[in-house]
Formats: C-alpha cells, structure tokens, sequence
C-alpha cells in the first residue's frame, strides 16, 4: 500500500443459523451487502495505518425476529456510516491494533455488538508467508480474538449483556498459482483453518456459557506488485452450545454457516 491510497471494496455475507431451544427449531437466514473505503495513512517497511468506513450497508433477514426487523438493523447500520476505525497491520497481514475513531451509538443494546463484528480484520485480508515462497509451498498462521460484550454505554437495562467471547484461529495457507483477475495480475492463495470459541455472558439475570468449534476455507486474489487484496471468497461452519443457566436451565445447541465474498471496486 502506499500513502493516501483509497480503496473501495464491495462485499456480501450470507449467514445461515439453525438453533434448537426447548423443543423447538428455528433456522435464520441473514444476508448483509456493504460497500467499504479504506484510505492509507501511512506505510513502511514495519507497518500500514489505515482508517475503514463503511459507505453503505444493508440488512435482510428472513424471519425476522421481536425486536429485530429488517428495519431496526437496517437503522441501526446506519450508524457504522461514515464512522472511522484505525487499523495498523504489518506488511504480512498481522493486525497490531484496531481503535473506533468515530464511535457509533445504538439506543437497541442488542445491536451494540454490531461494533465488534465488523472489525475482523484478519479474517478479511489473511497472512502472508515471512519469506519468498513458489506454487504449492505452504505456511501457518495462528491468531487468537477477544470480543467483550457489553462494553458500551447503552448497556444497561433488562437486556443489557456482558461477557467475553475468545476465538482461537489456526490457518494453513497455499500458494496455488498465478492468474489475472478484474484487471490485475494475481496470486491466488488458499486457506483452510479450524477455530474454536468459548467464553461467558450473562442477560436478563441469566449467565450463559458458550462454547463451539469449526471449520472453513478462504480464496485470496492478491496483486503482489501494487500490494493490494483484490478479492476474496470464504465459507465457514460452526457448532455452537450455549448452557443457560439461572431462571431457567437449558442448552441451545446451533450451528451456522457463513460465507462471504469481497471484491475491491474500480
């Protein structure tokens, strides 16, 4: 990357969630389109500074839930417009810090976790080998993720939340070969990895223990010679339990399915 670059990538995600809770099934389709700037602060041999803003953000969810309507996501994703996060990572992908410039606000403390689903930056752009490697050669990486929930202001009240989620990542990356693609030349690098998570929350005087594993696969276009992410495809599956326990005593068994597909824009 170079200073003052500004980058703009299309992305879309489809969330497919099936949960089980006292005899009863529900399955969730959700499906989120963005359109996301990155402009480049600053860029070294040691590191990237760069901010991310979302230009525009839409929500369809299929049933939509009490509380949580297309609408009400909608209106709340609103708030992510034009709100700044700083990413600094190293030139091989390594995420070294990520701070909310512009911090947004939600009156739904249902929907403050939005804040942290949106600032995965390691899954978006991947890691890269520490040294010069050939078609079929392969590398690791290994990153471990905190997500604390219920760290804004607006939890408060019956549905307030609070808990830490941790999500521990191995990948196992491959160059696979070289192409051209959307007008730049590039390698094309796989990943397959596993992840699990585990961690507490409580809610309306209930404390929760969540705990899962799961499996996925990413494809990377990446222009080495201009240093950027051109696209990205990825697909992942997860178990998850989750032991209520409190006014009521249950387990609620999910599992869910991801993908996303992100495309830098001309």
């Amino acid at each position: 990357m170079t200073p003052g670059e500004h980058l703009k990538y299309r992305t879309n995600n489809t969330t497919e969630t099936a949960t089980s809770a006292m005899g009863q099934d529900m399955d969730i389709h959700t499906t989120l389109s963005s359109i996301m700037a990155m402009n480049v602060e600053s860029a070294d041999a040691n590191q990237y500074t760069f901010t991310s803003t979302f230009d525009s953000c839409s929500v369809k969810m299929e049933p939509t839930s009490p509380g949580l309507s297309d609408s009400v996501i909608s209106n709340a994703l609103k708030e992510f417009l034009g709100k700044r996060t700083r990413i600094t990572m190293t030139p091989m992908g390594k995420v070294l810090s990520i701070a909310m410039v512009d911090t947004p606000h939600f009156s739904n403390p249902m929907l403050s976790g939005l804040t942290k689903s949106f600032t995965k930056y390691s899954d978006m752009f991947g890691s890269f080998p520490e040294k010069s490697v050939k078609p079929g050669d392969t590398w690791t990486s290994k990153h471990n993720d905190t997500t604390d929930i219920g760290s804004g202001a607006e939890d408060t009240g019956a549905m307030a939340r609070t808990g830490t989620i941790y999500t521990t990542t191995n990948a196992t990356y491959t160059l696979m070969r070289f192409t051209d693609t959307l007008g730049h030349h590039c390698a094309v690098i796989g990943n397959t990895f596993t992840l699990k998570t585990d961690g507490d929350m409580s809610m309306m005087g209930m404390n929760m223990t969540i705990d899962g594993d799961g499996t996925g696969k990413t494809t990377f276009y990446f222009d080495a010679d201009k240093g950027i992410l051109v696209a990205s495809e990825n697909r992942t599956e997860i178990s998850q339990n989750m032991a209520m326990t409190g006014q009521q005593n249950m387990v609620m068994p999910s599992s869910t399915t991801v993908t996303m597909h992100m495309t830098l824009m001309p």
